[in-house]
């Protein structure tokens, strides 16, 4: 008999130790989808949802909907190990190790899309582990302390729950209710269903909630609904495909580069003239002025001055892809240029014609990866700077590049030097720099709301704008004692702006949208025999590489088979202006700003401020479509 009986027992306790399992994830489940759903309500801080009772029901909805299927995930792996592997330990642990990484995922998430207005992705991480984070994110000790403090406690609190509810399982003969299971089912169903409704509709309230929640992708049914139009007009849908406010598709292009489109003809001057330029990150066109950058200032005097000008981006990205390559700087061509280690026309024609090549940049050069974009062609380029701070790496550029005017001689092969200093987007300067802007101290960014005074941060931001004016007035000088400054184009400007709740919408740095503050920004243009001008039309970075090609290297007008832009001096109106961002990208009219999201199309003021029932002119909706896909094959 004894030999009988225990297979049986085995068999019955490893179908209790499932029961027991399945009934702990369930539970567990519910758990980390309750405090993943209260840790995602500081999202509603930093997100402008429209009035209305229905548009408040949706985002009640998705984000329940959403986070009950992302917490899902971790669920199923556990019932996956419960029936092949029932052992306590093992399925306990992996969910408590994902659980943690989610709710951890989440927390963070909610700490950078307040200050940056995009998620932790793909990018980001990419970025954190290329060793770039502190040239771009700027995190204060307190930032990290909050972020490994909540760490700490989000595993203890999983260990501790998990430990309760193991022994509250194993006295309970059921699992979760079913009913809360259709519950949730229905309303995940529901959520979809209405936005399936809204994006066939055009209808952008509940169509741009989307960007709101971290890799929120609802299903969608357009082909099915327009076969069925004549079912879901009975709902209140119709069909707005062919609008001027439709959702523009080119979020979500994809394909490969077509950049050049043609290849320019060009004819060397006789006299090759040296092109040196200056990039200030995170400098704002209203800080260049005497009292900020006196050095920079008194040689815009000397030179062109172009006063309305913009990034090609509200990033370092997008800033600097726009200055080399003189597209539009969108994520599609960003990662398509990329793919293809795709260099400018620019640089190409630089080499053909024997430039060398130079950078000499604080920041590195490898996150973003503009080694392998735009000086993808360049060899031999030094990819980061000695220092430990930004304002020592500036120092350290500096030094490097004076260096290298030492050693050059009249009738060398002619240069590019890139300059790219670092200290503004840190507000960092030396510690015994006389810094003349006071109150002036570092603010935590996780403690920054609509309400916090920026006289604070932004004086320190100006005396790094003021060291870093200090730094380029010895490389201006250097050059004037070399006897260079004749034999060169001097290019001052910046990847970006810089804003400090400007509009009172809670922006602080940059990234997060497309305003003045963080697009407006200076450029200064020094070109041997050409005098002074002040200039007040409007210019892009788009219109920097069109200006170097045509008139310093001697190529022909055709710019549109490799740039959108427009000769810097050509003083026809613009009738729009294109930026890119991280994910997004804006189209700037004259009264309004045209922003797009991942396909949706926002409208809002010069403020940041909705414009109620107002829609993007059709024809430069058309015109900046084409251009947005001309680079793309």
């Amino acid at each position: 008999m004894g030999p009988d009986k225990h297979p049986k027992m085995a068999e019955t306790d490893n179908s209790e130790s499932r029961r027991s399992i399945i009934n702990w994830a369930e539970y567990f489940y519910l758990f980390n989808l309750l405090l993943c759903l209260l840790i995602s309500l500081r999202y509603l801080k930093s997100i402008d949802i429209p009035d209305g009772f229905f548009i408040h029901a949706f985002t009640v909805t998705a984000f329940i909907g959403h986070f009950s299927s992302v917490a899902l995930l971790p669920f199923l792996l556990a019932i996956i190990c419960a029936l092949f592997l029932p052992k306590r330990m093992v399925v306990t642990s992996v969910c408590v190790t994902l659980y943690s990484f989610l709710v951890l995922y989440i927390a963070i998430d909610t700490m950078v899309f307040p200050l940056y207005k995009f998620h932790i992705n793909g990018m980001v991480i990419n970025l954190l582990f290329g060793g770039a984070a502190g040239d771009i994110f700027e995190f204060s000790f307190k930032d990290w302390f909050i972020a490994g403090s909540v760490a700490v406690c989000v595993i203890f609190v999983e260990l501790v729950v998990s430990a309760f509810i193991w022994k509250f399982a194993v006295r309970r003969q059921k699992g979760l209710h079913g009913l809360i299971a259709v519950v949730l089912l229905v309303i995940f169903v529901a959520e979809n269903f209405v936005f399936s409704l809204a994006e066939f509709s055009r209808f952008t309230p509940i169509t741009i909630q989307r960007q709101y929640l971290p890799y929120y992708r609802p299903l969608t049914m357009k082909k099915f609904i327009g076969r069925h139009m004549n079912i879901f007009s009975l709902l209140g849908v119709s069909d707005r495909a062919g609008s001027d406010d439709s959702e523009v598709g080119i979020g979500a292009t994809h394909g490969f580069i077509n950049y050049p489109i043609s290849e320019p003809v060009c004819k060397p001057q006789n006299k090759k003239l040296n092109v040196v330029m200056i990039v200030v990150d995170a400098w704002r066109a209203d800080a260049l002025t005497a009292e900020i950058t006196p050095n920079i200032n008194s040689f815009a005097e000397t030179s062109w001055n172009f006063r309305d000008h913009y990034s090609g981006g509200n990033s370092t990205r997008s800033g600097i892809m726009s200055i080399f390559y003189g597209i539009p700087a969108t994520h599609t061509f960003w990662m398509n240029l990329l793919l293809e280690q795709k260099g400018p026309v620019l640089i190409h024609q630089m080499l053909k014609q024997g430039y060398e090549i130079e950078a000499f940049a604080s920041a590195s050069l490898k996150s973003p990866e503009f080694n392998r974009t735009a000086f993808a062609e360049a060899k031999g380029i030094r990819l980061s700077s000695p220092g430990k701070t930004s304002s020592e790496r500036d120092l350290f550029i500096t030094r490097e590049f004076m260096d290298f005017l030492k050693v050059r001689r009249t009738g060398d092969r002619p240069f590019f030097a890139f300059l790219f200093y670092d200290s503004p987007h840190a507000a960092d300067f030396p510690p015994d720099y006389q810094a003349p802007f006071t109150p002036s101290f570092k603010i935590s960014r996780s403690t920054l709301s609509n309400d916090s005074d920026p006289t604070p941060y932004f004086n320190k931001y100006k005396n790094a704008l003021h060291f870093v004016d200090h730094e380029v007035g010895n490389v201006l000088e250097a050059l004037e004692e070399s006897g260079l400054a004749d034999d060169s184009i001097i290019v001052i400007t910046s990847d970006h702006g810089e804003e400090f709740n400007d509009n009172r919408k809670n922006f602080w740095g940059h990234g997060g949208n497309f305003t003045a503050a963080q697009t407006h920004v200076p450029l200064i243009v020094h070109w041997p025999g050409k005098g002074k001008r002040i200039l007040n039309h409007q210019t892009s970075h788009h219109d920097i590489v069109p200006t170097l090609m045509k008139d310093a290297f001697g190529c022909n007008s055709e710019f549109a088979g490799y740039s959108t832009g427009s000769h810097l001096l050509d003083e026809t109106k613009r009738p729009y202006l294109i930026i890119g961002g991280y994910y997004d990208y804006a189209i700037l009219e004259p009264d309004q700003i045209d922003v797009i999201t991942d396909g949706v199309l926002q409208v809002k003021d010069y403020r940041w401020l909705d414009i109620p029932g107002s829609a993007p002119n059709g024809k430069i909706l058309s015109d900046s479509t084409s251009k947005m896909k001309m680079f793309l094959k």
